[in-house]
């Protein structure tokens, strides 16, 4: 692994933090690219993603730092340390959510296109950031003494690098998205299967990761999928019943 991508007269750049920077540069300008098609501004459509940009990262960084508390009693200023990596995707979305929300209010922008122009976006994001995981070590899988094997920083034996896979998924899922956001879709749609298809992702490489614990025979994550998975299909059935 390599943590740590060039550390020269006390100056630091850390490998997560640098795919945090690529993902962001990266979703910038597709971003911008984007923008006019879809009936956006490009000056207002990069504010928007520097705000969910922003509140993505604090969110996931809080849902972290709160679900591994036990590991920040000693230096609580460690929470403060983002890019030696630790971030949650779950807490991302919500606060991105939550803030974007709130932003496009008061901007008096409507919603839910926004959320099915974001949505590819976020995916190709995340999935760069993934590869970032890899490089720094964290999110890794079970011990395994196959060839897809890899050893990570303190551990005695090789593990599943499933942040590659998830990458990879993500990578597909921000293809599909892009694909069918070409053409003219109910509004929310394109949002709704991002949820969709990001959580069974989720749910099904939960099964092969090693540093979660587990509550009811399944990990939160895979329990956050579930109810996110239970609130898609409950809202596609809603828009397909027939109004009276």
């Amino acid at each position: 692994m390599h943590p740590i991508l060039l550390s020269l007269h006390g100056f630091t750049i850390y490998t997560y933090g640098f795919f945090v920077a690529v993902a962001m540069t990266a979703s910038l300008i597709v971003t911008e690219r984007r923008a006019v098609r879809f009936g956006f501004g490009k000056a207002e459509a990069a504010d928007l993603l520097f705000v969910l940009f922003i509140s993505g990262i604090l969110g996931a960084r809080i849902f972290y730092v709160w679900q591994h508390a036990q590991d920040f009693a000693v230096d609580w200023m460690a929470a403060l340390r983002v890019q030696e990596g630790g971030l949650v995707w779950y807490g991302g979305l919500f606060g991105a959510i939550l803030t974007g929300m709130l932003y496009a209010r008061w901007r008096k922008w409507p919603i839910l296109p926004l959320c099915d122009f974001f949505s590819p976006v976020a995916a190709m994001a995340h999935g760069i950031g993934r590869i970032g995981c890899f490089f720094n070590g964290c999110c890794y899988g079970l011990r395994t003494e196959s060839i897809f094997g890899v050893h990570f920083p303190g551990e005695p034996y090789a593990n599943l690098p499933t942040q590659l896979y998830e990458a990879a998924g993500l990578f597909v899922i921000s293809g599909f998205l892009f694909y069918y956001s070409r053409k003219p879709r109910r509004e929310g749609s394109i949002f709704l299967k991002y949820i969709f298809l990001y959580a069974m992702l989720r749910f099904v490489i939960e099964f092969m990761r090693g540093d979660n614990q587990h509550y009811f025979y399944l990990t939160l994550p895979q329990w956050m999928s579930i109810g996110l998975v239970a609130a898609v299909f409950s809202i596609s059935f809603l828009w397909r019943k027939p109004s009276r």
